[in-house]
């Protein structure tokens, strides 16, 4: 989950599948966010809601709240190997990787319940 807000505090919130983390950031792809882009271009504040599943025991996981601080990408070594990866091992046919967001972690919270 890739919650946002506008300059005027109005929350959105979207589903999403990181492509990977690295040196503490989440690289999340930009496919069809239109309104989580316009978000962090105005208020580049955000929270990501992480679930790790436990394979041993089913219905068993852990969630994280994750306080993040985003920017846009849309060019450069990391976007492009994340377009590769997206593009011909987890998108339909035809769909495409506009830019990436790097969201550097601030703030990690274990829910607990």
């Amino acid at each position: 989950m890739f919650v946002t807000a506008s300059m005027e505090g109005q929350p959105h919130c979207t589903i999403v599948e990181p492509s990977r983390y690295f040196q503490n950031e989440i690289i999340i792809p930009i496919v069809q966010m239109v309104t989580s882009i316009k978000n962090v271009k105005e208020n580049n504040k955000v929270s990501i809601h992480v679930t790790k599943e436990n394979k041993e025991y089913f219905g068993d996981s852990t969630q994280y709240k994750i306080k993040a601080i985003a920017k846009i990408e849309k060019k450069g070594k990391m976007f492009d190997e994340v377009k590769h990866f997206e593009e011909t091992e987890r998108l339909p046919e035809g769909w495409t990787v506009k830019g990436i967001v790097r969201a550097k972690i601030v703030y990690v919270d274990e829910v607990v319940g």
